[in-house]
Order: structure tokens, then C-alpha cells, then sequence
């Protein structure tokens, strides 16, 4: 169906559920020469300009003769590709020439009297609103100078209805700012046009201009009294619109100046600080939060939305905002708490298919794998229900390397491994086996459930098998005295005792690990962190000794050391028993 026709220069018109046939009429009818729109506007401008010389003194523009009105549209061919002639002849000619971009002949119909503020009138939803008014449509229209000339003589010198509004009840001001037409809107604004209407969903023009980020009608608008505080109907005001922009970091502060009020909430209890989560291209995001919350003492911790008890911090994890996680943290925010069904922000940003860098960030920060909602899902079972290969992949391989049980089960029964769509073509699948098989070497007599799933797919159970094989290979091969499973799958204080010993580092350097091909990046991962442990370990070893080597024993400096440097991250590959630190 046609959602509207704009009619310019170009041609140009929004179509929505277009179908073939209706394609094909409109390009081929519509897509002219610019120069057939300007030929016909000269021969219609000159008919009306010979009618009203004949006529003059009675006629008042609107040309009611049928005959008359029949003669001239039988030259205009185009506008038949949309309305239907029966239509066209209910359309007066002022509509015509407008539709038709015929500037010359509508401008000349307008100086003759034409009724401005007639509305459309017609119901033909697929085409335009039955009431739009003309200035409505030519707003709509791709800007032309014409175009803007024919407004400014409706507005300024024929009575144009500022205050007629179309089906969705917005004003030709609503339009004009949602197109961004400085110099129109201005126009507008200087013969009155009312800055608080409201149009069906209860916004009004200071809406429309912040949420595309107009900072320049914003202005306008402001210093013509709009109410900076106006809710619309789902309680949003302009502040809150304005935090979803593509210019928040501009508008947030000229709102708050003008006395927005901060800690308005929607109906349904989201806060700006929510809404700036959705926010693109901010410029300094720490400064703009840290004005909101002094400035209206808006809380990271207490504020929750009605609905579904999301704090910021949620509302940031969902939208895969890094910069705003950080902050909301930095500021207080807690990165394990619960909003509705009991989910955490890293449930959230897993469920979500956030970035792996959110996922990334909110483990760095604490994040607890281990929480399960009150369906008893943890993040890694979101991340594999959820599992795209363009952002959970990496994000899987987060929360297994930061300890979450793939072994868990839901309330209904449910592990991470059955949750995931087409395990047989899932690389997803692959990244949980792996650790299922991690689980088995360390404790062979369990009894994995998802055993029996892996046994229904023969490539699954090869699989399976072949890491089984490689673990068992890790755990026979030897560096110095440390196997290669225990650099796996030990913490690194652990491991970085062996690093003492330069050979062990040297063997490992030097060690072919295709023989455990599945398991190769993660034995160089281990092991860069045993290397920055160890270096964190000499540099306190040589502070303490430093300090303390003249009065006290070299053994008791080592024992020191050791409480010093007992708190490595301990990156496991798998929770529980099976790894100790």
C-alpha cells in the first residue's frame, strides 16, 4: 500500500507493502523528465491566467465550471497513474497543481482566491491523509525554493490554517520541524503557530525537534514559550526523547537550563537515564550523567521502571552500551542486580545478543555467572536460547572462560547445550561440548545429562569423543612437572610456581599444540595469564624484599609474599570441584 505520495521536483514518493504491479505504474508513470512538470506547469499556468482575464471580477480561483476544469486536466496525463478521473474531478485545482508540483499555476490560483485550507477531503488512505490541508501536503513535498515561496504566500498573505490538523492530529508545525525546515518553522512561529499542540499520541513540536535532534529549532521553540515538561501520553517529555537522539549531549543540557525537570518518569517508571542508554554518537557521556544526576540527584541504585523493575544499568546492558556501562558503574550502579523474574544485567546483555565487549566489560566489573533468574537460567543459558553467530559466539566463550556451569538445569530441565537451535550446524554447540568434556575428565563417574542429547547426533558424539581424546593426551604430557591440563585448568597462581624455572617457560614457547587442536587457544590464553600473574608476583617479591629482607628471614619475605599475591583472577575452565586454587 501507499503510505503517502510526495510530489516535487524528483518525483518522490514512500511507499510500504508495495506490490509489483503498483511499482511498475509508479515508476514508469511518475519517474519523468523534470522538464515535462515545468512544460506542463507553463501551459496550465497560461489557461488559467487566459480564464481568469475573461473572467475576471467573478471568479474566485476555484474554477466550478465542469467543463472548463475537464478541458484542462484532459492535458494532464500523469496524476491518472494515481487517482482515478472520477477522483480527479472532485479534486479542485489548486489540489492539482500542488500534486503536480505545478508551482506556477497553484501560486497563481492562490493570488486568484483558491480556498488554502480546503482539505483533501477524499478517503484514500494509500495515498494521503483526507485532512491534510495544502499546506500539509507541500510540507511534505521534497523542499523546493517554489515549494518554501508558495508556503510563505499561503501563510503570510492567504489565511493558511496554522492550527488545521491531519488524522494523527498533527499541526503543518509538527511537519515542518520533523522535516527540519529552519526557516519555514521560523516563519511559522512569527504568525503564531501554537508551540504546544499536541497531536493524537500527546506530542508536541518541542517533541518532534528532539528527538531528531533539531538543537536549532529546539532553540526556537524554547524561546516562543514551549513547555520544556509537557508529557505526551505514554508520559514521556522532551528530555526524554531527547536522551534517544542523535544529539542528547547538545539537548540534555539547553533542556536542564531551561528548567527540564530530571527526574520525570514515563508511565511506565523509565527516567532519562534509562532512555540516554539508546543514545548514539554522545560526545562526553560521563559529563552529561554526572549533570543529570547532581543536577536532579536522579539515582543509579533506587530508580527502577514500574513494568519491570530495569535500573540504568539494565537498560544499558540491553542496549549493548558499553561507554554507559562503565559509567553507571563507575557511579555506583550494581552489575549484579536483579530486576524482573530476578535477571541480571549480564543475563540481559546475553539474552539481547549484546556485544561481546559488554559481556566482556560486565565480567571484569563482577559480574556473576552463577545467578539464575527465577526460571533458573543463567546467562549462558541466554547466550546459547539466543545464539547468533555474529555476537554470541565470542560471548559464549566469555562465560564458559569466567566459570559458568554448562551443566546447569533450568526448572524446566532445560541445560544451555538443549537450549541451542540446530546443534548439529551450531558452532555454539561446539563451544559448550568442549566443556561438557572438560567436566567428564575431571570427574569421570558423573553423569552428564546432555550425554544423552549428545548421543541422538553422530557429529555431536564424534566430536565429543575428540575432545575426550585430546584431554586425555593433555593430561599425559608433561612440561618440566606440570601437565598440559593443569595449565587449563588451574588458576595461575598456581601454575606461575613453575615459572621459576625458565625451562618451563621456554618448553611451553616451544611446544606443539596441534596435537589439542580443540583445546590450542585456550593453553595460549591460560598461559598469558600465568605470565602476567608471575610478573605481578616478581614485582612484589621485589618490593617486599626491599622492605623487609634486612629485618626479617628470607623465608619469612617468600611466606609474605604468598598472602601478597594470593589473589590471581582465577580464570577456570570449569566451576566447582574439579578446578582448586
Amino acid at each position: 500500500m501507499l503510505r503517502s505520495l510526495i510530489f516535487g521536483q524528483s518525483r518522490i514518493f514512500y511507499m510500504l507493502d508495495v506490490n509489483e504491479n503498483v511499482t511498475e505504474v509508479v515508476h514508469r508513470e511518475w519517474l519523468e523528465p523534470e522538464s515535462s512538470a515545468k512544460d506542463f506547469d507553463e501551459i496550465f499556468r497560461k489557461s488559467l491566467d487566459e480564464l481568469f482575464c475573461d473572467r475576471r471580477g467573478s471568479c474566485s480561483g476555484q474554477i466550478k465550471d465542469p467543463i472548463i476544469k475537464h478541458q484542462l486536466l484532459e492535458q494532464e496525463t500523469s496524476l491518472s497513474s494515481v487517482f482515478s478521473r472520477e477522483e480527479l474531478g472532485n479534486l479542485s485545482l489548486l489540489w492539482v497543481a500542488v500534486f503536480g508540483a505545478y508551482h506556477k499555476s497553484a501560486e497563481l490560483l492562490v493570488r486568484s482566491g483558491a480556498d488554502v485550507n480546503e482539505p483533501f477531503g477524499i478517503h484514500e488512505p494509500q495515498v494521503i491523509d483526507e485532512k491534510w490541508t495544502i499546506l500539509h501536503e507541500l510540507l511534505e513535498m521534497k523542499p523546493t525554493p517554489e515549494g518554501e515561496q508558495l508556503i510563505r504566500l499561503m501563510v503570510t498573505n492567504h489565511g493558511a490554517d496554522l492550527q488545521a490538523r491531519d488524522s494523527k492530529g498533527e499541526t503543518a508545525l509538527h511537519i515542518a520541524v520533523s522535516k527540519g525546515l529552519v526557516p519555514i518553522v521560523e516563519m511559522m512561529l512569527e504568525k503564531g503557530a501554537d508551540v504546544q499542540a499536541r497531536d493524537l499520541g500527546g506530542q508536541t513540536p518541542l517533541h518532534f525537534a528532539a528527538l531528531r535532534g533539531q538543537v536549532q529549532i529546539v532553540e526556537m521553540l524554547l524561546e516562543k514559550g514551549a513547555g520544556v515538561n509537557v508529557p505526551d501520553e505514554s508520559g514521556q517529555t522532551p528530555l526524554h526523547v531527547a536522551a534517544m537522539g542523535s544529539k542528547a549531549d547538545e539537548l540534555l543540557p539547553l533542556f536542564i537550563k531551561h528548567g527540564a525537570n530530571v527526574t520525570d518518569k514515563t508511565h511506565s517508571g523509565f527516567n532519562v537515564l534509562h532512555f540516554l542508554t539508546r543514545a548514539s554518537d554522545l560526545e562526553r557521556p560521563a559529563d552529561l550523567v554526572e549533570v543529570i544526576i547532581e543536577k536532579g540527584g536522579v539515582s543509579l541504585v533506587n530508580e527502577r521502571a514500574a513494568i519491570n523493575q530495569l535500573q540504568p544499568i539494565h537498560s544499558a546492558a540491553v542496549a549493548g552500551n558499553i561507554e554507559l556501562v562503565n559509567i553507571y558503574l563507575n557511579l555506583g550502579a550494581k552489575v549484579n542486580s536483579l530486576a524482573y523474574e530476578d535477571v541480571s544485567p549480564l543475563y540481559l546483555a546475553a539474552q539481547q545478543q549484546a556485544p561481546a565487549t559488554v559481556i566482556k566489560t560486565l565480567l571484569n566489573r563482577g559480574a556473576n555467572v552463577a545467578l539464575t533468574t527465577r526460571d533458573g537460567r543463567t546467562a549462558l543459558h541466554a547466550a546459547c536460547e539466543n545464539f547468533d553467530l555474529a555476537n554470541c559466539e565470542e560471548s559464549i566463550k566469555l562465560l564458559l572462560s569466567s566459570c559458568a556451569d554448562p551443566t546447569i538445569e533450568d526448572r524446566f530441565g532445560l541445560t544451555p547445550l538443549a537450549l541451542i537451535e540446530e546443534p548439529d550446524t551450531n558452532s555454539g554447540a561446539c563451544l559448550v561440548i568442549k566443556h561438557l568434556a572438560l567436566k567428564k575428565a575431571c570427574k569421570p563417574s558423573i553423569e552428564l545429562k546432555d550425554e544423552r542429547l549428545i548421543e541422538r547426533h553422530s557429529n555431536l558424539l564424534d566430536y565429543f569423543r575428540k575432545c575426550m581424546e585430546q584431554i586425555e593426551r593433555m593430561q599425559s604430557s608433561r612440561i618440566e612437572r606440570c601437565s598440559i591440563f593443569d595449565i587449563l585448568m588451574e588458576c595461575e597462581c598456581t601454575i606461575a610456581v613453575f615459572m621459576r624455572n625458565p625451562r618451563f617457560e621456554i618448553g611451553f614457547n616451544n611446544y606443539d599444540l596441534s596435537e589439542f587442536s580443540e583445546y590450542a587457544e585456550d593453553l595460549v590464553e591460560a598461559f598469558e595469564r600465568v605470565e602476567k600473574h608471575y610478573e605481578f608476583v616478581m614485582r612484589e617479591e621485589d618490593s617486599l624484599f626491599e622492605a623487609f629482607l634486612d629485618t626479617l628471614p628470607y623465608l619469612v619475605v617468600r611466606k609474605l609474599l604468598h598472602y601478597v599475591c594470593d589473589c590471581c583472577s582465577i580464570v577456570k575452565r570449569v566451576i566447582g570441584p574439579y578446578s582448586v586454587c
